[in-house]
This record gives C-alpha cells, structure tokens and sequence, in this order.
C-alpha cells in the first residue's frame, strides 16, 4: 500500500513536470508564431512602403517634368509680355511723333530693352557719323534729357532728334537738333535731368508769382481810389477822367491775369504731360 501511495506521488510529480515542460512548449511556440507573424508582417509592410517610394519617386519626377516645363512657359510668357510692352512703348512714341509734335518718324531708334538696335545716322550737313549704343542718344533741354525716336526731316539737309522725356539713368549728349554741332558731353544720371525740370518749373512759378504780385498790388491802389468821393464838377471831370484810365488800367491787369491762369494751366498741363508720358514709357 505504501509502495502504491509513493508510485502514485512521483507520477503526480512526474505528471506536473510534464504540465511544466507543456506550457514552456506551448509558450517557445506560441512565441515562434509571433515572430514568424511578425517578421511577415514586417516584410509586407516594407514591400508596401518600397512600392510607395517607387510611386512618390516617379510622381516627384513628373512634378519636377512639370515644374520644368512651367518655367519654361513662364519664361516664353515674360518674352512675349516684353515683345507686347516694347511694341506698345513704340506705338505710344510713335503716336507722340504724329500727334503732338506733328513729325512722320521715318528711321525708329529701339533702346536696348527693345530687342536692342545699332543704328549709324548720317549728318549730311557735316558729314559727322553718329553711332548709336543703347541709351547713347539724347541732348540737354531746360527740361531734362529728351530722346528715343530719330526723325529724317522734309529737306535731306539734316537729321532730327524728335524730343521726348525720358529719364535715363546714364545717357550721353554729343549732338545737335538741326546743326549737327557738339552740344555738350558727359554723363547725366535722374537727379539732374529732375533737378533741371524743377528749375524749369521754378522760373515759371517766379514769373507767375511777379505777375500775380504786381497784378494785386495796382488791383489794391486802384480800388482805393475808386472810392474817392469827388464833389466839384472839375474834380468829377478829372475823377471820371482818372477813373476811366484806371478802369482802362483794370482790363489790363484782368487780361494779365487771365494770362496767368492760362500760363498756370499750362505749366500744369506740362507736369501732367511729363507724368503720363513718363509712366507710359516706364509701364
């Protein structure tokens, strides 16, 4: 009996160990299935991110394709947008020519952001040949440097310089209008060609303001003696007399002064002029 209750202890114990030994093996396997589960599903996930590279690789290629081809839309676009302002630059100078200054241009001078132009005129009268390079035309008036078209005149004595503002940043003057001769030469930079167009203005303003001046000032005497109050018939005689000279001298001064208003108007209609056309030749 004793022998049977021990047999029967060491298989309980021996039954136990092999429960153990079991769930140790159930466990090495189940760890096993997990890595192997795990290494799969690594592997598809790596297969999928490297079909994911391969797609953003050729996608940023047909970008780049794309972006390559857009600037050289862009490129061809801004060529064309230059083409269009210089042509409507020359219309507009050319309309100048024509309108204001009543000039049919016959050879057409295109500065270098005009597709660029060099140009050899001929002054017959002395027989100076004139090679133009970029902004290399232009001569000093009261106003500023003006240049941009070259007008063959009616008689084949002469070449013209047709006078248009425009401010150059260097520009040098060595020409005459009609003449042919040297006028000056140097360099010119924005703020003297300004500078001179100021000046201008200033001694329009001065001549405006002396008139307006002496236009006030006999306006105020000859209303003082306009009120005289004349009595005597002599001293009315003379007082008419006075007075009818002072009236006479009343008109004068009025016409002087409407003569101002026009002379203001035209200096602004000259600055208004200036303007436009210098933001249609810089537009």
């Amino acid at each position: 009996m004793e022998n049977t209750k021990s047999e029967l202890d060491l298989l309980k114990q021996e039954n136990a160990r092999l429960l153990d030994k079991i769930t140790e093996l159930e466990q090495t396997v189940e760890l096993e299935q997990y890595k192997s589960d795990t290494n799969a599903r690594l592997l598809a996930e790596n297969t999928e991110l490297r079909n994911e590279n391969t797609k953003l690789r050729q996608d940023i290629g047909g970008h780049e394709a794309r972006i390559t081809k857009l600037e050289h839309d862009i490129m061809v676009l801004k060529k064309e947008l230059g083409f269009k302002k210089n042509r409507k630059f020359q219309t507009k100078c050319i309309q100048i020519a024509k309108e204001i200054l009543n000039e049919e241009p016959i050879i057409e001078y295109r500065p270098p952001f005009m597709e660029g132009l060099e140009l050899d005129a001929f002054f017959r009268s002395n027989r100076i040949a004139l090679e133009v390079q970029g902004l290399n035309i232009g001569f000093i008036t009261p106003a500023g440097i003006r240049i941009l078209l070259i007008v063959i005149g009616k008689k084949d004595a002469y070449v013209k310089i047709t006078e248009f503002f425009f401010l150059s940043a260097m520009a040098t003057t060595f020409l005459g209008v009609e003449s042919g001769r040297f006028i000056d030469k140097g360099t010119l930079r924005i703020p003297n060609i300004q500078r001179a167009f100021k000046n201008l203005v200033n001694a329009e303003s001065k001549v405006i303001s002396q008139i307006e001046n002496e236009v006030n000032t006999e306006l105020r005497e000859m209303h003082d003696v306009d009120i005289i109050e004349f009595e005597l018939p002599e001293i009315k005689a003379k007082g008419k007399k006075q007075n009818a000279k002072l009236m006479a001298r009343i008109a004068e001064l009025e016409q002087r002064e409407s003569e101002n208003a026009e002379l203001k108007a035209k200096v602004l209609k000259l600055e208004y002029g200036i303007e436009e056309i210098l933001d249609q030749i810089c537009g």
